[in-house]
């Protein structure tokens, strides 16, 4: 059997283009949080709760659709989660008071959310690209999403300048239409790659192979395979600590992205322009994109598991030189540009190691249980952030001592391929 090396690159761009608008509609909510608790019976811990809501959903539905995807597809997923995100935005638009913005915002957002995250759209994509290209591949698609912030936001606040934030909403969910053409293509083609690749790849070999390897038999234990797949992961160490590692970044995400403009504004101060939050987030965008592609090129030379305690150190260090440094729109900018190189750069490093730890057949499952932990950390990330609405400081101190804990867990985290994983379930008999 000949091994298929092409990269399907419609399957790429697409999975870029998911994750730029479904990433950059989530990423605006924190410049939303001032007009929208001025402007109606939601308060400033009501707006943080739901966004907690909603993270906590986003990586819980991210598991959940990671688990069911060998029974309905990618492409069903896709398409479900992006009509759940415009219906999401739709409620959102006509909220009054805190419940309706839970069912749009929490909701409705959260589990759309989580049927385009990562993990999905990553592992539709992976199934596509041959493995040694797979840490270039995820750092461009996974880039999609910063660039969606880099555009968004600065789009977003100079609209409320003009405009109501509910027509804000409502611009935002006549773009997320384009999620449906873009799902498609991503799913669809990947689907129609995978069967004709394979074809090409079975010639010469026996009939009852090529049955097995185009997915025409079915699978009639794959709720009990994924639920062994998951038992074996959660056995393996290495594993429990990067996901343990990837709640604190999705902690550190969210509360910044949320609560960094509204904490600008919150200081009242001179030094700091009506621009400085949304400028900020764009600055963390843009340099996201070269952060994120450059540890895409570094995992060729360097493994991901030093990467990652790299990364995490730097965080740390970040937030301390944050913390310390008087606020005004130069320490800002310079702030958010090195932020920005350490963003989201954590996501192609995590999905690789679990890659090269697991298999790709796995990924969606197990990058998926990974995002539900980020996720964790994300709800307490929007929460704390809303606690401590009027003490800002002491939420970036513990954002700050958490990334030194996830530079140091990753300490004992093996990155070593384990081939024998797939043989020891492939092996099991399941009853």
């Amino acid at each position: 059997m000949q091994v298929n090396s092409s990269i399907n690159y419609s399957v790429v761009v697409a999975g870029f283009l998911v994750l730029l608008f479904s990433m950059g509609v989530r990423q605006s909510f924190g410049l939303l949080m001032m007009p929208v608790t001025c402007t109606t019976d939601i308060t400033g811990l009501d707006f943080s709760m739901v966004i907690a809501v909603q993270n906590l959903l986003w990586g819980a539905f991210a598991f959940l659709f990671g688990f069911l995807v060998a029974e309905i597809g990618e492409k069903t997923i896709i398409l479900f989660g992006s009509a759940l995100v415009i219906i999401g935005l739709m409620i959102i638009y006509s909220a009054k008071g805190p419940t309706q913005f839970l069912m749009g915002a929490g909701i409705f957002m959260g589990v759309g959310l989580g049927a385009l995250s990562f993990s999905i759209v990553l592992a539709t994509v992976g199934k596509q690209i041959p493995t040694e290209n797979a840490g270039m591949i995820f750092a461009i698609v996974s880039s999609g999403g910063s660039i969606g912030q880099f555009l968004l936001l600065p789009a977003v606040k100079w609209g409320l300048l003009y405009f109501s934030w509910q027509y804000i909403i409502l611009a935002m969910a006549l773009g997320s239409l384009l999620l449906f053409p873009a799902g498609w293509i991503c799913a669809n083609s990947g689907n129609q790659s995978k069967s004709s690749n394979t074809e090409n790849d079975l010639k010469g070999e026996p009939k009852e192979n090529h049955k097995q390897a185009l997915g025409q038999k079915p699978r009639k234990s794959s709720y009990k395979q994924s639920a062994l797949v998951l038992v074996k992961s959660f056995n393996n160490f290495s594993y429990m600590l990067i996901n343990i590692g990837f709640a604190i970044c999705g902690f550190h995400v969210t509360l910044i992205s949320i609560h960094l403009p509204h904490y600008f504004q919150s200081l009242n101060s001179t030094d700091i322009s009506y621009f400085a939050g949304a400028t900020a987030l764009s600055i963390i965008g843009f340099f996201n994109i070269i952060g994120t592609l450059g540890t895409g090129w570094l995992m060729k030379h360097i493994n991901p598991k030093s990467l990652l305690i790299a990364l995490y150190g730097m965080r740390s260090l970040l937030l301390l030189i944050f913390i310390l440094s008087p606020k005004n729109n130069l320490n800002i900018a310079i702030f958010s540009l090195f932020i920005g190189l350490v963003w989201l750069a954590t996501v192609p490093i995590t999905s690789n190691l679990i890659n090269k730890l697991f298999g790709k057949e796995n990924l969606a499952l197990l990058f998926g249980m990974a995002m539900f932990f980020h996720q964790i950390g994300a709800f307490f990330g929007a929460y704390a952030g809303g606690w401590f609405l009027n003490n800002y400081e002491s939420v970036w101190l513990i954002a700050m001592f958490l990334s030194l804990l996830a530079s140091i867990i990753h300490l004992p985290v093996k990155h070593e391929t384990q081939p024998a994983f797939e043989s020891e379930l492939s092996t099991q008999k399941l009853t």
